[in-house]
């Protein structure tokens, strides 16, 4: 459509002149604006006000004047020489999840404001931030960051608070004291997110290591007094799925019965069958397990579908074997 210079809308009754207008509107700048339908407007002049709301909901007063003379680079303002601005930029800060905490009562594109999140994170973000992108949350330009890694450990129960009060980057070691223990510890806040996405625990690596339930000998024995005191079982099992004639052997150590910690539904087709179940602490489980891995290194075996702790299954076990070197280790 060629667009004249001006085009007159007298004479037009008001529901001609607004779809005249809402058309020029849409095929001169492209804009998704619908007009507010308001009764109490009445208009009959090309300089009447006009009130339009786009696809985001942002509203726009305009005059018909405005989108029939001027040129298409001509963009209309969300948050100047717009009646409706204030109303505009709270809603920019919602549609980008934030709401303003303090009541400004102009907000300029650069003037930065306090917000919180739907998950009580707080920024301090401007207009312009966020025409940019959604800013940042974990983010040394945030002042709220300390604020924002303690609502962090405490909405993901991370058993763990923030003792640094200051914040120098992802990977920069932070103090954090353990709520378990009371020990102070050093960890990147990036290797604490890392472990939460993980579903680890995010205490101190010694209590996090006796919650756990997968385990190594260096730090069983920097915890050995603490694991001598838990119970611990050792086990060997039989697993095989008849559909496709595989079996073979596993061995490992648990704090709970065999059907506790095998739960079928994360097993794949396997069945199992019980062949020992031993008694004894956590620290004896541990090391045990550690001088039976290493004697049947050679007859490892990776099953076809693999599963939590697939990497100690073995073939051609001797069981009574393992019945000696569990008995010949469990004072040692």
């Amino acid at each position: 459509m060629v667009m004249s210079k001006y085009i007159s809308l007298r004479g037009l009754d008001s529901k001609e002149k607004l779809r005249i207008t809402a058309e020029l509107a849409w095929k001169k700048f492209q804009l998704h604006l619908t007009l507010v339908d308001d009764d109490k407007q009445k208009y009959k002049y090309i300089d009447d006000q006009m009130y339009f709301v786009d696809i985001y909901g942002f509203l726009y007063d305009i005059l018909p004047m405005h989108i029939i003379k001027r040129s298409e680079s001509h963009d209309f303002h969300r948050f100047r020489r717009n009646k409706f601005a204030k109303r505009n930029r709270e809603l920019l800060f919602i549609l980008n999840g934030y709401k303003i905490l303090n009541n400004e009562k102009y907000i300029s594109t650069q003037q930065k404001v306090d917000v919180v999140d739907n998950d009580n994170y707080l920024n301090n973000v401007s207009i312009s931030d966020l025409n940019r992108g959604v800013p940042v949350i974990f983010s040394s330009n945030n002042k709220y960051i300390i604020k924002n890694i303690n609502t962090f450990l405490v909405k993901n129960d991370c058993k763990s608070e923030l003792v640094s009060k200051k914040y120098c980057g992802t990977h920069v070691e932070l103090k954090f004291k353990c709520n378990e223990c009371g020990s102070v510890y050093k960890s990147t806040f990036a290797n604490i997110k890392r472990r939460q996405s993980n579903n680890s625990d995010c205490s101190c690596l010694d209590c996090s290591y006796l919650n756990n339930t997968s385990y190594n000998i260096t730090l069983a024995n920097r915890n050995k007094d603490e694991l001598e005191k838990m119970s611990g079982n050792i086990y060997l099992i039989k697993m095989f799925d008849k559909s496709i004639s595989e079996e073979f052997y596993k061995i490992g150590i648990t704090k709970n019965s065999l059907d506790e910690r095998y739960n079928y539904n994360n097993m794949s087709n396997y069945k199992y069958e019980e062949i020992l179940f031993y008694k004894t602490s956590m620290y004896n489980a541990i090391k045990i397990e550690k001088i039976l891995k290493n004697e049947l290194s050679i007859k490892s075996y990776i099953p076809n579908n693999k599963f939590g702790g697939y990497t100690e299954c073995f073939i051609d076990i001797d069981v009574d074997n393992i019945k000696r070197i569990i008995k010949n280790n469990e004072n040692n």
